[in-house]
Formats: structure tokens, sequence, C-alpha cells
């Protein structure tokens, strides 16, 4: 008795005149990069001091500066924000907030982790 086999799927194929259209006018015909990166290798690479790397800010080809944000941004310090976020988190519960924003003009951001 052989086993029973699933009926081949078709694969569509994309349309080769499709693959390159740029003339939607949402596209921006004069940028490679995609909308959608918020983060560039460079940035990540930063400056080590004292086996600690922190951020190091600037246009490539220019001169970078240190960032204001005087923490590193190594694994470690990664960690400890997420952390941060979670006992923040565990503290307040299913709600992202404790005070009553009627009309808020400005708003502190502590605790709300790195993103991961």
């Amino acid at each position: 008795m052989s086993s029973p086999r699933a009926p081949e799927e078709e694969v569509i194929q994309p349309d080769a005149a499709l693959q390159n259209v740029t003339d939607d006018e949402a596209y921006d015909n004069e940028s490679e990069r995609s909308s959608l990166t918020s983060l560039t290798s460079s940035i990540l690479h930063g400056k080590v001091e004292g086996g600690r790397t922190y951020a190091v800010y600037g246009k490539e080809g220019k001169s970078p500066r240190i960032s204001e944000y005087g923490l590193p941004m190594d694994e470690a310090e990664l960690d400890r924000i997420d952390m941060c976020h979670a006992k923040y988190c565990a503290l307040i519960g299913k709600n992202r907030y404790l005070a009553p924003l009627e009309k808020p003009q400005r708003i502190l951001d502590l605790g709300c982790g790195t993103g991961s």
C-alpha cells in the first residue's frame, strides 16, 4: 500500500514585466533605501571604550561625534533596558500608562524597552 501524496501545488511566477515598475507616485525614484529600514549598519559599530561599546552618530565620511546618550549600547546594556521594560510591565499589568491623559503636553517615556 502506497502512502497518499498531496497533489503538486502550482507555483505562480511573478510577472517579469512588473518587477521593476517605479511609476507609482508614492515610490521615491531618487532613493534606493527601504522606507522600513530604521538603522544603518554604521550606527551599530559604535566606539569601544573600556571594553564597552558607545553610540557614535555622524554621517559616513564625516567626523563622527559621540551621541548625547551617555550609556553603552552593547548587549549588556540592551539586556538591562529589556529587564527594566519587563519590570515596568509586571508592575502595571496590561496598562501602558497610569496617569489620566486628557490633554498631554509632555510625556516622559520610561522603560519602553529596546524594540526587540
